[in-house]
């Protein structure tokens, strides 16, 4: 994909998912997803932006029962946090006690 392409799937993406910051990542021809979900830092890297956008999800809703991205294998890569929370506490921008709805494709 094209860098210009990738700039407007992220911008599109970014749009989708409140509480995470969606970048273009051309070393891999995909987009890069860094969470702000869960108490560790969480990025995901995908080529394809339903994939991410389903990643995504599968993160926050892990975050709001408290499980590791990692534990769930939606390629999260968990990283050390940037500023701590507290247990049950979480970052801006996610609904810790409402899951996200994931959309079913037809």
């Amino acid at each position: 994909m094209r860098d210009e392409r990738l700039a407007e799937l992220a911008e599109q993406v970014q749009r989708r998912l409140p509480g995470w910051v969606i970048v273009p990542a051309p070393y891999h021809g995909g987009l890069s997803a860094f969470g702000a979900c869960t108490q560790e830092t969480t990025v995901i890297d995908a080529t394809d932006p339903d994939a991410l956008i389903n990643q995504c999800r599968a993160a926050e809703l892990a975050a709001a029962f408290g499980t590791p991205a990692a534990a769930m294998n939606v390629g999260a890569q968990p990283r050390q946090p940037t500023s701590p929370l507290p247990p049950g506490r979480h970052r801006p921008g996610c609904a810790p006690t409402t899951p996200p709805a994931i959309p079913h494709r037809a």
